[in-house]
């Protein structure tokens, strides 16, 4: 009984930390190239856009190496399940991490103050 609590516990632990892990990924395949193609166009206004970008590229993967050291540390006989937790995130999240409508309005919607509306039409 306790295995399979351990074993569900440390699978639950490994969804939350892939959910640090699809934002990473989705930083890494849409809002840095999205950013950098605004500012091509001249549609971002100056560079804090980027600069959070890296910013949370440099902290979320340190959050997710604290999470997966603390499943290593205290609960290493189910690190399997941790990672399977992660892959089937991380699968279910396959075809989202580009750029697609969902990504788009939130990126607008978190970064509506740096974005020249009126340039927009200049994006390719």
């Amino acid at each position: 009984m306790a295995t399979f609590f351990f074993f569900g516990l440390t699978w639950f632990i490994g969804t939350i930390a892939g959910f640090f892990l699809l934002q990473v990924l989705i930083v890494l395949f849409f809002a840095i190239p999205f950013t950098l193609k605004l500012m091509r166009a001249k549609a971002i206004k100056g560079s804090k856009v980027l600069g959070n970008y890296l910013i949370s590229l440099l902290v979320i993967p340190g959050i997710f190496a604290l999470i997966t050291w603390a499943v290593y540390s205290w609960l290493p006989n189910y690190a399997l399940a941790y990672w399977i937790g992660i892959a089937i995130l991380v699968a279910s999240g396959i075809g989202k991490y580009g750029e697609n409508q969902a990504n788009v309005a939130d990126y607008m919607k978190t970064n509506w103050r740096e974005v020249d509306v009126t340039a927009l039409h200049k994006v390719d």
